[in-house]
This record gives C-alpha cells, structure tokens and sequence, in this order.
C-alpha cells in the first residue's frame, strides 16, 4: 500500500461530514465539480 501525504496544510471549504456507508453509490464528477449521492433506503415496516 501507498501512502501519500501532503508536504504543506491544504485548506478546505467543508460545511459537514457524511459517512460514505449511508449512501448505496457516490458519483463524483471532478471536470463537472458535483457529487451525486444515492441514499441507502431504510425499510420501514408499519404494523397494523
């Protein structure tokens, strides 16, 4: 395995964190600068 680490602080514009296993698949278009994020659905079950 490599490991690569920066040599200077890299600044970042971050509004929050997000576990990436609440999502079924993550699309990131870096050209496009977006994400698509596709939630994982809980079932919810409804007794009568």
């Amino acid at each position: 395995m490599t490991v690569i680490m920066p040599t200077q602080k890299i600044e970042v514009d971050v509004d929050g964190v997000v576990p990436a296993s609440l999502f079924h698949s993550i699309f990131i278009c870096h050209s496009g600068r977006f994400v698509i994020l596709k939630p994982i659905r809980q079932r919810v079950s409804v007794t009568p």
